[in-house]
């Protein structure tokens, strides 16, 4: 069966943002698997803590490879998207392994 994980660009427990990925997995129904990626334990993108990745790091890139599909269901936030979305993103798009951008990120 499919996987989609879902990216809510809110941590807020009460989200609109949060509410709208359940409703979206509730009409998927059976067609496939579905999750809210939870990403609130990755620490901010620093360079000087990016090898070995952090645990939290690690578990949310697991995450992403597992999926089949990812939604990102997020406000807007002064007419950008939010700071902890941009930041799990960079986590997620840096390279796997130090300097070697030939090794694919998440």
């Amino acid at each position: 069966m499919k996987k989609i994980l879902f990216v809510v660009g809110s941590l807020r427990a009460g989200s609109f943002n949060k509410q709208l990925a359940g409703v979206i997995a509730e009409r998927i129904g059976e067609r496939a698997e579905t999750e809210v990626l939870d990403y609130t334990a990755v620490p901010f993108m620093n360079q000087d803590v990016e090898y070995p990745a952090p645990e939290a790091v690690a578990d949310v890139r697991a995450k992403v490879a597992e999926a089949d599909g990812l939604w990102i269901v997020t406000p807007e936030y002064n007419s950008s998207y939010p700071g902890v979305l941009k930041n799990v993103l960079d986590w997620l798009s840096r390279p796997l392994k130090m300097n070697d951008y030939a090794s694919g990120s998440a």
